[in-house]
């Protein structure tokens, strides 16, 4: 399958990409920041990496394209003040 993860530079973001490589699927990872990717994901070849950010609606639709299951691992900025 073809999965596309959004959140994949975050806590669990870099765990769920490495159970869908483990599970032999080629994943997209969509990134504001695509150095912040693990270098043992961003050079897999079963890996794509996506720059862009939830407005950028041209780097989504490129993510998107083939794309079989959307994943998504994102969560709140904790620079974004508190939770509670």
């Amino acid at each position: 399958m073809h999965v596309l993860v959004l959140g994949g530079t975050g806590g669990i973001g870099p765990l769920l990409i490495r159970e869908l490589l483990v599970a032999e699927h080629t994943v997209v990872v969509y990134a504001r920041s695509p150095q912040k990717v693990p270098s043992d994901i961003s050079s897999n070849p079963s890996v794509t990496i996506v720059k862009g950010d939830l407005t950028d609606a041209g780097a989504m639709s490129s993510a998107l394209a083939g794309v079989h299951a959307v994943v998504s691992v994102l969560g709140p900025a904790v620079s974004s003040g508190p939770l509670y």
